[in-house]
């Protein structure tokens, strides 16, 4: 028969167990280990009481200890799957897994939309810096607010045309491609596409109205019947000297209104008889009628000026020579004849270094374009 000598008698093992139910009862959440003591039964010896209890006894089913608590490692967003993982950002613990929203994506801690996030465009690794929009899953070419133009980014204030950007003026955007006045357009009042409502004006950038009898001209309430710069209508100046009254430019007497300048019809030779009608070379506008002052060989001429007909007709003045009241006076030391008119080929821009030689944009020195 074998002997029982070292094993724990029924006694003992129904004592341990009557133990282990009441440190269950007490809330410990420990197991008391069986066996091990010198008199072979339960070692109860401090320390050895933390590996009996099982650690989630006394939380409800589905649940587990995790910092002294009773947790849902299935949806406890603090313990997800696990004690101590977290689930950061949007996320949230769905069936033990950190989880994003439907059309997210989880990027390390952070729920992401893919197609238009720019840290993370297309894919979590894909940051697309600078200002840049993410589009559909891909960086756009310009920063936010820019537009795109044959490869180039325009600026909110340029638009695009001809393949290059250009800058809109002072005081304009770029709406829909246009350059737009945004101090005194009720479609666009100060910003593009803040419209004013029905009644108002748009008055240097803010939707309101003018006083009674003014209008809105480039952001300003006018009098379309006294300003001189807006005179019965926007951007009608008027022409110094002539003053706005009732909408109408007056001029002196004798004189009439010609657009931006006021012009004696009845001698003015660029406007004889009427606004821009010119009378032709050498002709003088008398009474309103285009008239010569002579005529040699049937052609109006300058007796003044002419160096074929320099004091009378027929007189001509030598290659070197010009018609200068009538007279014909040789061209001083260094100056040329062009037309019938001395120049200096020297600094002459029309003229450098020689007849019709024109510097566009540059100036003449020495008779050479710089």
């Amino acid at each position: 028969m074998r002997s029982d000598a070292g094993r724990p008698g029924l006694a003992g093992l129904a004592g341990v167990g009557a133990l282990a139910l009441l440190v269950a009862g007490c809330g410990t959440k420990s197991m008391i280990p069986i066996g091990g003591g010198a008199d072979g039964g339960a070692d109860l010896s401090a320390g050895a009481v933390d590996l009996l209890v099982p650690p989630d006894l006394g939380c409800p089913a589905g649940q587990m200890t995790c910092g002294g608590a009773c947790v849902d490692p299935q949806s406890d967003d603090k313990h997800c799957g696990a004690c101590n993982f977290p689930c950061g950002g949007q996320a949230h613990c769905v069936s033990g897994v950190c989880s994003c929203a439907p059309g997210k994506n989880l990027c390390g801690l952070v729920c992401a939309d893919l197609l238009s996030d720019p840290a993370h465009c297309g894919k979590c690794s894909t940051s697309c810096g600078g200002g840049r929009e993410c589009v559909n899953g891909s960086c756009a070419l310009c920063p936010k607010g820019a537009t795109v133009c044959f490869g180039s980014c325009c600026s909110p204030s340029q638009v695009c045309q001809k393949n290059s950007c250009f800058e809109c003026g002072m005081g304009m955007l770029a709406c829909n491609g246009q350059c737009i006045n945004v101090q005194g357009d009720p479609a666009n009042c100060g910003a593009c596409g803040n419209a004013c409502k029905k009644g108002e004006q748009c008055v240097q950038g803010v939707c309101g109205q003018c006083n009674n009898g003014q209008n809105v001209c480039n952001g300003v309430c006018v009098d379309l019947q006294t300003d001189n710069s807006n005179c019965g209508g926007c951007g009608v100046s008027c022409p110094m000297g002539a003053p706005c009254q009732g909408g109408a430019c007056q001029c002196p007497n004798g004189q009439m209104s010609c657009g931006k300048f006021c012009a004696d019809l009845n001698n003015d030779a660029a406007n004889c008889g009427a606004c821009f009608k010119a009378c032709g070379p050498n002709q003088a506008c008398v009474g309103g009628v285009c008239n010569c002052n002579q005529k040699c060989n049937g052609v109006c001429v300058d007796l003044n000026t002419d160096p074929a007909n320099c004091g009378g007709c027929g007189v001509a003045c030598q290659n070197n020579e010009a018609c200068v009241g009538g007279q014909c006076v040789a061209c001083q030391m260094g100056m040329g004849m062009c037309n019938g008119v001395c120049v200096d080929f020297s600094s002459d821009p029309l003229n450098c270094g020689g007849c019709g030689f024109v510097c566009k944009n540059r100036k003449c020195a020495m008779g050479v374009c710089v």
